[in-house]
């Protein structure tokens, strides 16, 4: 299976905005990461360009349709939510067998077994364990970030706290219901992703603001034992008209499907 598109997950939690309108166009940045990531939104669509990557992703959110577009290879590939429950079966059974199979096994031949399963790729099989779910803490705090006022909010787990992102009220933003449902029903996708195909938890931190209605994160900072270990922010937004084709993938690209068996 190729996992290039996988690699947009961790800042689709991102696609947050001062403000989204009609043919918007996004930079987030993440602290440490590199350039900031593109993102644009148009009419029921969304695109986002991986920095330093040759390619793009598109989701349709009328056809509940992510794809990776790669342009080096001039070819495409498709996700949808079928696809990613088959995943999900395929890997769930060649993961419940491998656990057997360790059970079986010595103490010190599991372990080494276990080390070589964390530097492969079956340690991005997905955990069976869910993530608890947060509790949020609406604040008092207010900040501005990047010209906006915003008020925090926090994610608990328990005592500790996960996540801090600072909203930003939908209509200060000037935000349009249909880009706001576009950008849920994409970054809803991108959570259904994480949680049937990645083991990473944090993503699902990224994703978390989506829990509190009707605001958009300009700021995100994720904390592990009280540290902040991640840092994001809205850097620039740029409202102006998208042409058609920036959705599109061209039409001499081949498709290439997506191989989600348990042989592989």
């Amino acid at each position: 299976m190729n996992y290039y598109w996988t690699r947009c997950l961790p800042l689709l939690g991102l696609l947050f905005a001062s403000a989204v309108t009609a043919d918007t166009q996004l930079l987030i940045q993440q602290e440490g990461v590199g350039a900031p990531q593109p993102i644009w939104i148009q009419a029921g669509k969304v695109r986002v360009q991986p920095a330093e990557q040759s390619g793009y992703v598109l989701f349709d959110a009328n056809r509940q349709l992510l794809t990776q577009v790669d342009d080096a290879n001039r070819s495409y590939a498709t996700l949808d939510q079928k696809m990613l429950k088959t995943f999900a079966q395929n890997f769930s059974s060649i993961k419940q067998a491998l656990s057997k199979q360790l059970d079986q096994l010595p103490a010190e031949q599991r372990v080494q077994l276990q080390a070589l399963m964390q530097q492969s790729s079956l340690s991005q099989l997905p955990d069976t364990e869910k993530t608890p779910p947060l509790s949020f803490k609406k604040t008092n705090v207010q900040r501005q970030i990047k010209g906006k006022n915003c008020t925090v909010t926090e994610g608990w787990h328990g005592a500790d706290k996960m996540v801090e992102f600072c909203l930003l009220d939908l209509n200060a933003a000037h935000v349009t219901p249909q880009d706001y449902q576009t950008l849920k029903a994409f970054l809803a996708f991108a959570q259904s992703a994480t949680s049937e195909m990645m083991a990473g938890q944090d993503w699902a931190m990224d994703l978390a603001w989506m829990e509190q209605p009707s605001s958009f994160p300009i700021q995100m900072l994720q904390f592990n034992k009280q540290h902040v270990v991640k840092r994001s922010v809205t850097v620039e937004l740029i409202n102006k008209s998208l042409d058609a084709a920036l959705f599109q993938v061209p039409n001499h690209y081949q498709y290439h499907a997506l191989d989600f068996s348990a042989e592989k």
